[in-house]
């Protein structure tokens, strides 16, 4: 992943190769991990967004995931879990 905000501040001349600038290429997710993986995968590699890619052979982007966005998805599931399993559950008899 390269980091733009980082290739405009460099004052190399220009020469420097494209995958030398680039951040996290050994740390990558894939759209079948799940959420504990995903987390782990993005601590281990002290990134805040990690790219998204087809498979690990083929290493297509498809897309960005940021921790943040990870993490907010995680609650609002945890929330509607428990929303749902409160409607379901009986109420006690008066």
């Amino acid at each position: 992943m390269l980091i733009v905000a980082e290739l405009h501040s460099d004052p190399s001349d220009g020469e420097t190769p494209v995958l030398a600038p680039a951040k996290f290429r050994h740390a990558v997710l894939v759209p079948t991990m799940n959420v504990r993986s995903t987390a782990e995968t993005i601590q281990r590699a002290v990134a805040e967004e990690l790219a998204v890619v087809e498979n690990f052979d083929n290493r297509a982007v498809v897309g960005l995931l940021t921790e943040g966005h990870l993490m907010r998805r995680y609650a609002e599931e945890l929330d509607k879990a428990r929303r749902d399993r409160a409607k379901t559950r009986p109420r006690p008899a008066s």
